[in-house]
């Protein structure tokens, strides 16, 4: 799932609806489309799962800034394809 926070604000957009007839990496180009800031990170802003993850959001939250973020740890495809681009 990819999500929009902020905060006060997470808005839950569905994986699965956006990703029904697209492939993985179609769906990342449309994420990373749709939302200005996007963070791929390990677990949630709530809970973070490393210490990159944690500090990133923590940043993007003092800013007062809204940002999407998919959970990589849920969504082992996409996990695969970002780290490629690396």
């Amino acid at each position: 799932m990819a999500y929009v926070c902020s905060a006060s604000l997470i808005l839950n957009v569905s994986y699965t609806e956006i990703g029904a007839s697209m492939s993985v990496v179609d769906v990342i180009k449309e994420q990373i489309e749709s939302n200005a800031i996007l963070l791929y990170m390990k677990g949630t802003p709530r809970f973070p799962q490393c210490g990159f993850s944690s500090r990133a959001t923590e940043a993007l939250m003092a800013c007062g800034e809204r940002f999407a973020f998919v959970n990589i740890l849920e969504h082992p495809d996409i996990r695969a394809e970002t780290a490629k681009l690396c």
